[in-house]
């Protein structure tokens, strides 16, 4: 077996993702995602989360009582473990102590991920005994117009629709979707279908989180189109976060998808920049000729005539998609494999 403080200490192989499940009679569970010959399996585990105390007496203030209580080695401060049947409880016992005891913040230690949790106690970690080429990966980006008056697109706008989505994988297929015979309703419809029936283990793109995600979550909420995005068919969720490196501080919506894992071109160069320091600019296009992984005889169009070419001459324009991402797909062939 490898080092176990580095590749933790359970054998289990070809993991490629780990969700909170449901809470099954009370009972709460870990969905666990693997990959083998045959495609993705799912492996349910129960678990009971947990918070450190410094105190065992805390448990006596609020009527959610753990499980078990497990006295701990050493004589550090937060020397008890408090395991819940439930997240439900552990939260709800979390808001109890909290009222009743006006320090709780320096009397209980807690991570606020069930996963994370998981896997610390189990020491069970992503993709052992897999190879990078293993993974099913997925790699996208989209085209968008503008309505006349306007210098930028605008999800917001009706009239600012997704004309294409480029949907590429590790294995160099590639598929064009556009609006332009049925329309953006349909569109997202068949993106959703192609993104289940593909199940990748990774979706990437360049500034997915800034710009595709953002625009094509926008755009579906406006038709009504559900994006079911993740495996077991559960829905793409996002909540605000921030990405910090070197001087470098950016805002952005971070999106999950359950049972998948979301890779951003753009901030991985950025964290490759670090060291580095000689990127002149992070775009899609000034990254690849850094790299020099420039497709070959590669589509350029300015990007304030792309919603035009598609226009006069769509098949340009789907060529310019592809070449966007056979560049995405590159880079994190280059970014990717050292996480």
């Amino acid at each position: 077996m490898k080092d176990a403080l580095i590749f933790g200490q359970d054998n289990t192989e070809r993991i490629v993702a780990v969700e909170a499940g449901d809470e099954v009679n009370g009972s709460f569970q870990i969905d666990m995602f693997v990959r083998d010959s045959a495609g993705i399996s799912v492996v349910k585990k129960d678990f009971q989360p947990y918070v450190y105390l410094s105190d065992n007496r805390s448990t006596e203030l609020t009527d959610i009582k753990p499980v078990q209580m497990t006295e701990l080695d050493g004589t550090d401060k937060f020397r008890w473990r408090a395991s819940f049947k439930s997240w439900t409880d552990l939260q709800e016992f979390r808001k109890q102590l909290a009222k009743q005891q006006p320090d709780a913040s320096s009397s209980v230690f807690w991570i606020n991920d069930p996963v994370v949790l998981f896997m610390l106690e189990t020491g069970i970690t992503l993709f052992k005994g897999m190879a990078f080429d293993d993974l099913r990966r997925v790699q996208i980006d989209i085209e968008t117009d503008t309505e006349p008056g306007y210098d930028f697109c605008n999800p917001s706008r009706k009239g600012d629709i997704i004309l294409a989505i480029g949907i590429g994988d590790s294995h160099g297929t590639y598929t064009a979707l556009s609006s332009h015979k049925d329309g953006e309703k349909a569109l997202l419809k068949q993106f959703v279908e192609i993104i289940r029936e593909l199940d990748p283990d990774v979706i990437e793109g360049h500034n997915i989180f800034g710009f595709d995600l953002p625009y094509i979550e926008k755009r579906a909420s406006m038709h009504r189109v559900k994006l079911d995005l993740g495996r077991n068919n559960t829905k793409m969720t996002g909540r605000n976060s921030r990405f910090s490196v070197a001087e470098r501080t950016t805002s952005f919506k971070r999106f999950s998808i359950p049972g998948r894992h979301i890779v951003d071109t753009y901030f991985m160069a950025q964290m490759f920049d670090v060291s580095s320091r000689d990127i002149e600019s992070f775009s899609l296009k000034s990254l690849a000729k850094h790299f020099g992984v420039t497709p070959e005889n590669r589509v350029y169009i300015e990007g304030s005539k792309i919603a035009e070419s598609f226009k006069t001459d769509p098949e340009k324009a789907l060529r310019y998609l592809e070449d966007d991402i056979k560049e995405t797909r590159a880079l994190s062939d280059i970014f990717s494999p050292v996480y």
